[in-house]
């Protein structure tokens, strides 16, 4: 499931979107994901709370970002689902597939539109030029 920070407070009356992260796995959320715009997105894998820096590119639409972040993570998690079951897997999978998601958003929001800037080709060049500084970046609390 996927929220923004204020989504999340709405949803769930929390005002910490880390006990809202707690809040939606007690509600049966599996892989709660919490974007907060230029700061990146928070999600919660088993008791480990990943805190994910944003790409950093220049804004022309933020329409959509949303979904193409969604729509980037639905993408990987097809293809981690056909060689393990969802419950296996691991902190490094929603790692990078927050991060294959996060270059979606990205991607997403250098162009006018909600689709244009999303092509497979601008997320791999996104994931090149600045996946390494995300990685390093990302902090697993817990």
């Amino acid at each position: 499931m996927h929220c923004n920070v204020l989504e999340l407070k709405g949803l769930s009356g929390l005002a910490s979107a880390e006990e809202g992260l707690k809040w939606l796995i007690n509600m049966g959320v599996k892989l709660p994901v919490v974007s907060n715009g230029e700061k990146g997105v928070i999600s919660l894998c088993g008791d480990k709370i990943v805190r994910q820096p944003a790409f950093k590119v220049s804004v022309v639409d933020p329409s959509g970002a949303g979904d193409a972040l969604c729509a980037g993570i639905i993408f990987k998690l097809s293809e981690t689902l056909p060689r393990k079951r969802f419950e296996e897997i691991s902190l490094e999978d929603v790692l990078e597939l927050l991060l294959f998601g996060q270059a979606a958003g990205a991607a997403c929001v250098e162009k006018i539109g909600t689709t244009p800037g999303v092509t497979a080709e601008r997320v791999r060049s996104l994931i090149e030029e600045q996946g390494e500084r995300i990685r390093r970046s990302t902090l697993i609390e817990g």
